[in-house]
């Protein structure tokens, strides 16, 4: 039979009477992104299914020796509404979107079309991020929840300083706030991770990395 330290490895610990403090990064969604972060460093990431990765979280918490702490993205710590009206006046006003959808109808169909998706994938994450909720504080599991809008999109920022991005782009993304949307190679060059990873788990891997930065269990090095 396989036991769960066989099956997560990189949880175990080096002696049978040491605790182990471990991070999980949470970033919710259809396809949830998890990242578990100990010794000073990223040491799993995990994507899939929402019922799969509490499976994966529930795992963790029945390891042996393991102390889990969990940051978790949750729209519902997020005080700024969507409000579909201003989201779609910002997006028709955008000098890009214009350039690209010249004709003002047209425009207004693509801007509505998003605003639906963005109202459906709010309220996803919102109830995605209960369940969350419900599971880790049925087993006492300590956890803190970060909004979306506290968090720096990189993207966006890239973005928005088009050819004024400093040469040192890694220094900038350092002073970013558990940022998003980084491409693999700027997530390894922030994190030191050298496998794959999507954008979820990149999501969830920046999250525990700031929070492992807020409760000190990172090297300042």
């Amino acid at each position: 039979m396989t036991t769960i330290a066989e099956k997560s490895p990189e949880l175990m610990t080096v002696s049978k009477f040491a605790i182990k403090q471990v991070i999980i990064g949470i970033d919710p969604g259809a396809e949830t992104g998890l990242a578990f972060y100990s010794d000073s460093k990223i040491v799993k990431l995990e994507s899939g299914s929402h019922s799969g990765m509490l499976f994966k979280v529930y795992e963790a918490f029945e390891t042996e020796n393991i102390a889990l702490n969990v940051i978790l993205e949750d729209v519902h710590a997020d005080s700024t509404n969507f409000v579909a009206a201003t989201f779609i006046k910002g997006m028709m006003n955008n000098p890009e979107l214009k350039k690209q959808i010249p004709n003002e109808k047209n425009r207004m169909a693509y801007c509505i079309n998003a605003a639906c998706k963005r109202s459906r994938d709010s309220g996803m994450a919102a109830g995605l991020a209960n369940d969350w909720k419900v599971f880790l504080e049925m087993k006492r599991i300590p956890y803190a929840t970060m909004a979306p809008s506290k968090r720096d999109n990189a993207e966006t920022l890239f973005n928005r300083l088009g050819k004024a991005i400093p040469k040192d782009l890694n220094g900038l993304i350092r002073t970013l706030t558990a940022p998003t949307k980084l491409n693999q190679k700027q997530f390894n060059d922030l994190t030191g991770w050298t496998k794959g990873s999507n954008e979820h788990t990149r999501d969830a891997g920046t999250l525990a990395l700031w929070y492992a930065k807020q409760q000190k269990m990172i090297s300042q090095n």
